[in-house]
């Protein structure tokens, strides 16, 4: 992925704000031919292209959601992508999910989740990360930074 790039620059387009969150952490993911745009705040991305200037267009371009219902139908487009996107890293990335009990006091407890890493070499598991809350996504979404630096991340390295 190259660096947010919504402030132009050189051959780029000055890309809008993301349709389903307003944010303008924007970034490209490029590669063999499938570019597209993607806002690294709510994972939202724009249509497959051949080139970089085709997403940056198609990114700007994309139609504008008018009404209330319209834009719950964008977040809603939006939370299953995300979900294809998690479910398609435990798969992709041989991953596992295990919940860890998080002592609330009291003789109760709360729900976490680790994610568990697997490999032919030892060890054969790893843990990848963690989520401190019943929802298993925390933890996904945890796991997910390891595989893709953030733009900060990114534009650091650069040079």
């Amino acid at each position: 992925m190259t660096p947010p790039s919504n402030a132009g620059g050189e051959g780029r387009e000055v890309l809008k704000a993301c349709p389903f969150c307003g944010g303008n952490n924007i970034a490209y993911v490029l590669g063999d031919g499938c570019e597209y745009t993607t806002c690294d705040d709510c994972l939202a991305n724009g249509p497959v292209a051949a080139t970089e200037a085709e997403a940056q267009a198609a990114w700007n371009t994309r139609p504008a959601r008018e009404n209330a219902a319209d834009r719950a139908a964008d977040l809603v487009e939006a939370a299953v992508a995300e979900a294809d996107e998690l479910l398609d890293m435990l798969r992709d990335e041989c991953w596992d999910l295990r919940c860890f009990d998080i002592q609330t006091g009291g003789g109760d407890a709360d729900v976490g989740w680790t994610v568990i890493g697997h490999w032919q070499a030892e060890p054969r598991e790893r843990e990848i990360a963690q989520g401190w809350s019943d929802d298993p996504r925390v933890a996904l979404r945890e796991a997910r930074k390891t595989l893709r630096p953030t733009p900060s991340q990114e534009a650091s390295n650069v040079g």
